[in-house]
């Protein structure tokens, strides 16, 4: 996951931790260990996330997958 990229979207749609827990319908030490990337969004959150932060594909696919060629 981006953690930079996330961020940056929060800030461009004027999100705090406080205010996308309450948005996500999650606690916010739950939102915090997901932000800091201590802990994975699940699929449905990743889907909620990019409706509350009005995130394209393209945005989606940048935030939360890596492409590992190995």
């Amino acid at each position: 996951m981006n953690i930079k990229k996330l961020r940056a979207k929060m800030v461009e749609n004027g999100y705090t931790l406080k205010t996308l827990s309450k948005a996500m319908g999650l606690s916010i030490s739950t939102i915090q260990r997901k932000v800091s990337g201590t802990c994975e969004f699940s699929r449905d959150e990743i889907e909620k996330l990019s409706k509350v932060l009005k995130l394209n594909s393209e945005q989606i696919i940048d935030i939360f997958f890596t492409l590992k060629v190995s």
